[in-house]
């Protein structure tokens, strides 16, 4: 799979456009200020992992991206047709959503707790499908494929926490998803859950084509199955390339790994 995934960044970056482009995006909280003039693109059916320490702008940068957060100054550009670049930066969450097909997992699952595992995928179904039979089988293929059709009646807060996230992934695969943040997908959870975590994640890539972008502080785990990595420190980015070359980075031993890494 990794060398499925170097060829496909490789030639990406020779023919096609980035499918996000982040221009000098800035935010600050009082004086505090969390993004600089921050620039980052990312490539369609990419796995990009962004590192960082706790208070670099990730958590801040993945909320502008799909919303949550207005920016102080910068553009944000999606590029839905492989043509034009479309700036997405003033659209409200919903059209993020619904439009541009951008999905976000955050950290702490956003389950409907007392819903099933059927229930909370019904409830999303029904903001994206109308016509009841598209919305069975499609609830019926997600519990397949995610390996939950034994735990259709369960209460999600009653699910483990690999359950949890797998659901997390099915809701936002409703819909068609285009562009899935992730955000500390791996963290809380035992490690053979972890690579059940890390197979579905770079199954979502290479069966879907789906441009992944995910932030966890098990740095390792996504070293793994990224394409890239972008290290955040003080509100830019310090260092960013393949996996293998950014581990021997100056700038990101200094920032995130530690000299000694």
């Amino acid at each position: 799979m990794n060398k499925i995934r170097k060829f496909k960044i490789k030639n990406y970056k020779k023919k096609i456009k980035p499918v996000l482009q982040m221009q000098n995006i800035s935010k600050s909280y009082g004086q505090l200020n969390v993004l600089r003039d921050l620039n980052m693109s990312i490539m369609p059916g990419s796995i990009t992992g962004l590192l960082g320490p706790n208070g670099s702008g990730k958590s801040s940068l993945f909320n502008i991206l799909v919303g949550v957060t207005k920016m102080d100054s910068g553009k944000l550009f999606i590029n839905r047709d492989g043509k034009k670049n479309l700036d997405i930066g003033s659209l409200p969450i919903h059209q993020r959503c619904s439009e541009n097909k951008i999905r976000f997992i955050p950290q702490h699952d956003s389950l409907f707790r007392n819903l099933s595992v059927e229930e909370n995928l019904k409830a999303v179904a029904e903001i994206f499908l109308k016509n009841k039979r598209e919305i069975d089988e499609k609830i019926e293929n997600l519990l397949s494929e995610f390996s939950l059709i034994e735990n259709r009646k369960t209460l999600a807060h009653s699910l483990s926490g690999g359950q949890k996230k797998k659901l997390s992934i099915c809701r936002a695969l409703i819909g068609d998803c285009r562009i899935m943040v992730l955000d500390e997908p791996l963290s809380n959870i035992d490690p053979i859950t972890i690579e059940m975590i890390k197979d579905v994640i770079v199954k979502l890539q290479l069966t879907r084509s789906i441009t992944i972008i995910i932030s966890d502080h098990a740095f390792e785990n996504v070293l793994q199955i990224a394409d890239e990595v972008k290290i955040l420190s003080d509100g830019y980015i310090v260092s960013e390339g393949p996996p293998s070359s950014v581990v021997k980075d100056v700038r990101a031993r200094e920032k995130y790994f530690g000299v000694n890494y």
